[in-house]
């Protein structure tokens, strides 16, 4: 994990190795909700339009700790296969979010509304049953007058984002056995 505080910008990478087969992953990495599953710095994701099943906008509030509210971001989110047609042993699923500007949402008032620079989470076929999880993230959660400490440790929550999404599969694929 790498994490970078430059400006007001957050930025964070972070790479996992996943022992597992690619096109099992993949149905969970498409469908946004089932990060309430596993990420523990959300509150909700909604949709706020869905124009396919590969491209939406969506709400996406995350938890705010005393003295911050709950952060609110408007992202428009494209996720896809980038390349089916190809030899399996070469295959990438990708999904990509950034800020929704030109898209009048009403703010939820309770909320402050972050701005998300950029958000990609890359799952990449290495073998028959292994995968590699990349997670890059660029955000302004307009935090002012908060200690770079408190930002950070909430940063690092994000940062296991690969390793959650993987433990939370293991569990939904051994309750969907019973």
């Amino acid at each position: 994990m790498r994490w970078c505080d430059a400006d007001d910008f957050i930025r964070i990478l972070s790479v996992y190795k996943m022992p597992c087969a690619f096109e099992e992953l993949v149905p969970y990495l498409r469908d946004p909700t089932f990060r309430l599953k596993y990420d523990e710095v959300l509150r909700s994701i909604d949709f706020v339009k869905k124009y396919s099943d590969e491209m939406a906008v969506i709400r996406v509030v995350i938890k705010g700790q005393w003295p911050v509210s709950d952060r609110e971001f408007i992202t428009f989110i494209v996720a896809t296969q980038l390349d089916e047609h190809v030899d399996e042993s070469d295959q990438t699923f990708c999904s990509i979010s950034y800020d929704c500007v030109d898209l009048e949402v009403p703010k939820n008032k309770a909320n402050v509304r972050g701005e998300l620079e950029m958000s990609a989470s890359i799952l990449r076929r290495l073998g028959p049953n292994e995968c590699e999880f990349v997670l890059a993230v660029s955000s302004d959660p307009k935090i002012k007058g908060v200690p770079n400490s408190i930002i950070r440790a909430k940063s690092k929550q994000t940062a296991t984002t690969p390793v959650m999404f993987y433990e939370t599969y293991k569990k939904e694929k051994k309750s969907s056995k019973k």
